[in-house]
């Protein structure tokens, strides 16, 4: 095993750590709805460089009429019970 001849002094460790630090995650604003986001990622809201990609699970509304068979695909299986692969 190494083992150092001489102690490291408090400025020579420090120094060396000076670059271990994280820098901030760089934001942006997103120009329709003006949300601060990360770089290169899409929004909460589904917007990504100014287009609508999805819709937020908070705005999806399942109309029966237009689309039934997701309704009954709802009710036979509920929301915890999913089968593991």
């Amino acid at each position: 095993m190494a083992v150092q001849k001489r102690r490291k002094s408090r400025s020579r460790r420090d120094m060396r750590r000076s670059h271990d630090s994280l820098p901030a995650p760089t934001l942006s604003a997103d120009p329709l709805s003006g949300e601060l986001h990360r770089r290169h990622t899409v929004t909460a809201d589904g917007f990504y460089r100014g287009q609508r990609l999805f819709e937020s699970p908070a705005e999806r509304k399942v109309d029966p009429e237009v689309n039934p068979e997701v309704n009954e695909v709802q009710a036979e299986s509920p929301a915890g019970d999913s089968p593991r692969h």
